[in-house]
């Protein structure tokens, strides 16, 4: 029993040296050298905005329906751009008013861009706005309503004083044209030059009149040459563009009815790129006719021989308007007669009275060529007259004038357009009498043609009719 509590005391009184032991040897064992230890620092992701420092050009206008305008942005990191929007005074994004980058021709520090304006774009001031990648120093967060899984980015803003965008509205008007005073009566072909006019492609183009028709021009189009295409009216033959949003509009060859002035309007139809219409109407523009160069003149040798140059049917007739009127004053000659080579139109009075009417007319007569004929209107007695009817109108498009002379005969002038149509050119009328000793006799006294260009020298009245 004492034995085992020795041992037990013993293996106490080990315990506790043993660990003194170690500290012991602990402290005598001085390392030689200190051990440090060193920390890597984390490297953090830096984002550095672009900037614009300027504009080419810096205050670019664009037009709405026009070809698109070319612009360059300079600065620095333009790289990151990945697109451009245009912008109002608040902010709001405009959908008609568009700005592409030019990916082919972009740089770290030039962004090239081409902005157009649409149909319903507005007019006014507008400035850029650039669209870039999310900052990544920066918690994102999804707006509302924002698709999954779509990038982040975020908006910069360009000031006005850098680039500003003016948009307006293109006014087709007609700027010019060509001859400058064309004349009346005049076979002429004028074209207009119209500047401002959106799109592309002529749909349509027509000489308008609007509702004030007489200010007009009346121009009356040569019906024998017909416009280039269908959409081409109201005497339009073609159109060409000459510039951008200028446009070239030619007329047939006509001529300009008789006025000291007036005005030209037409109504455009268009198509842009982007294939939409545009509907414009040119403004008024006043044009000053000149008057046109005499017209040269060749005298006809016989007025007879002009008869079968002449389509002279007989209208209405009462009693002998044909052959001769046989009575106690003799035999005479009536209707159409040749009177000393004088080409003429006789009634002669009887017991049931006369009338006679004729019609003139000619289609053989040329384009450019007038015919001008004199009258001489004789009478017999006070039994015959020349008819309310028979107002002389030998210009076959407009009445012209008759002149009074002394003794009861009438001196007629005017001229006879090509147009060919047959108007009343005599009307006689007879009283009935016993006999027939009452007569009314129209001469063509004389007659001449005429043109507005010399003609060749060989050349003499008949030249006028084919």
């Amino acid at each position: 029993m004492n034995l085992r509590r020795s041992f037990a005391r013993v293996a106490w009184g080990a315990a506790l040296l043993i660990p003194g032991a170690c500290l012991a040897q602990a402290q005598l064992s001085t390392p030689t050298r200190v051990p440090t230890t060193t920390l890597s620092p984390r490297t953090l992701d830096v984002t550095i905005d672009p900037t614009v420092n300027g504009a080419t050009p810096r205050s670019p206008t664009i037009s709405i329906g026009a070809q698109p305008v070319t612009v360059t942005l300079n600065g620095s990191q333009l790289g990151s751009v990945t697109a451009v929007h245009v912008v109002d005074s608040s902010g709001t994004q405009q959908s008609q008013i568009q700005a592409h980058i030019v990916e082919t021709s972009r740089a770290a520090h030039t962004l090239p861009l081409r902005v157009f304006a649409k149909k319903n774009a507005r007019p006014g001031r507008y400035r850029l706005q650039l669209s870039l990648p999310a900052d990544p120093r920066q918690v994102q967060t999804r707006p509302q309503g924002a698709p999954l899984g779509a990038t982040a980015s975020r908006t910069l803003d360009i000031n006005e004083g850098t680039i500003a965008l003016t948009v307006r509205a293109m006014e087709p008007k007609i700027t010019s044209m060509t001859p400058t005073q064309p004349a009346h009566s005049r076979q002429v072909q004028p074209y207009m030059i119209v500047a401002d006019v959106p799109g592309d492609e002529v749909i349509s183009i027509s000489r308008y009149e609007g509702s004030s028709g007489p200010t007009y021009c009346r121009y009356r189009p040569n019906p024998n040459v017909s416009s280039s295409t269908s959409g081409f009216r109201g005497g339009v033959w073609g159109a060409s563009w000459t510039a951008p949003a200028t446009l070239k509009v030619l007329m047939i060859p006509g001529e300009f009815d008789p006025a000291g002035s007036c005005h030209m309007r037409l109504s455009i139809k268009t198509k842009s790129a982007l294939g939409e219409e545009f509907q414009s109407f040119t403004p008024s523009f006043l044009v000053s006719l000149a008057s046109p160069p005499p017209r040269v003149h060749l005298p006809v040798s016989s007025t007879w021989a002009l008869k079968s140059y002449l389509y002279l049917p007989a209208g209405f007739s009462k009693g002998v308007c044909n052959g001769t009127s046989i009575g106690a004053h003799g035999t005479v000659p009536v209707g159409i007669v040749n009177v000393n080579g004088k080409l003429g139109f006789r009634a002669r009075s009887g017991p049931i009275g006369t009338e006679c009417h004729w019609t003139v007319a000619t289609n053989r007569l040329d384009t450019g060529w007038a015919l001008h004929m004199n009258f001489r209107v004789r009478r017999i007695g006070d039994k015959c007259k020349t008819t309310d009817g028979s107002t002389p109108q030998f210009d076959f498009s407009a009445l012209r004038h008759a002149t009074i002379l002394k003794d009861g005969e009438y001196s007629l002038y005017t001229n006879l357009n090509f147009n060919g149509d047959a108007l009343k050119l005599v009307g006689l009328r007879c009283d009935p009498t016993l006999s027939n000793d009452h007569e009314v006799l129209v001469e063509m006294v004389s007659a001449s043609v005429s043109t507005m260009s010399l003609p060749r020298n060989d050349c003499d009245w008949r030249c006028a009719f084919r």
